[in-house]
């Protein structure tokens, strides 16, 4: 029997937000897109680059939710990417969490920076 991957285990909701991701590594690559569908264990998304299966990824999605006094957030997910076809790609979430959107490039929060060897 063939292995499902993760982003074929669970429902995932179909949500178009606008993010970016950033792949680790000494390729990195750094660009927009916009979600497909996502649950807590997987994400799929457009992107403006072709990436290949295997590299590890964070994505920082424009959360359309704010906090009560106003303050925008963003949803940081860091996993791996399990399919890619052409622009469309398929990523199985090992953590995520909500920072606050305080730098528009999304790239930095609570004053710090993404760091994806560190985190993943």
């Amino acid at each position: 029997m063939a292995r499902r991957s993760t982003s074929e285990i669970s429902t995932k909701y179909s949500i178009q937000l606008p993010m970016q991701y950033q792949t680790s590594g000494a390729d990195a690559v750094k660009g927009n897109g916009q979600t497909i569908s996502m649950n807590s264990k997987a994400v799929s998304f457009v992107g403006d680059h072709d990436l290949r299966a295997g590299l590890k990824v964070c994505l920082v999605i424009s959360w359309p939710a704010h906090l009560p006094d106003g303050t925008a957030l963003n949803l940081c997910m860091f996993g791996r990417i399990e399919r890619s076809l052409s622009l469309e790609v398929d990523v199985g979430i090992s953590r995520y969490e909500f920072r606050t959107r305080g730098n528009p490039d999304g790239w930095s929060a609570r004053g710090g920076t993404v760091e994806l060897n560190r985190t993943i």
